[in-house]
């Protein structure tokens, strides 16, 4: 399942501690506070789950946005500027070398 994370946190503790487990998790951030990932069911909930958790822990002061990506919306997704391959970022396209 692909999926986008957006978030705005103000606090850099807390900013630097969800960078760093999308980063880990295998995401891959396409702007400052935009990640794009792509994982099983479950890992796609437990990752809901620890963001939700994170933010509890802050005083929901802040906020997380997490928005399934489906085939069609993926396929009609438009990146301007910096270049993106999004098929690439997701796991979708393998690399033959010959």
């Amino acid at each position: 399942m692909a999926f986008l994370v957006m978030y705005d946190i103000q606090d850099n503790d807390v900013r630097t501690s969800v960078f760093k487990y999308l980063k880990r998790i295998g995401c891959h951030n396409i702007q400052k506070s935009i990640f794009v990932g792509c994982a099983s069911h479950q890992k796609y909930q437990d990752m809901r789950s620890s963001l939700k958790e994170t933010l509890e822990v802050t005083g929901n002061t802040d906020s997380v946005i997490v928005v399934p990506l489906y085939e069609d919306t993926l396929s009609s997704m438009e990146l301007y500027g910096r270049e993106y391959d999004l098929q690439l970022l997701l796991g979708r396209k393998n690399t033959v070398f010959l």
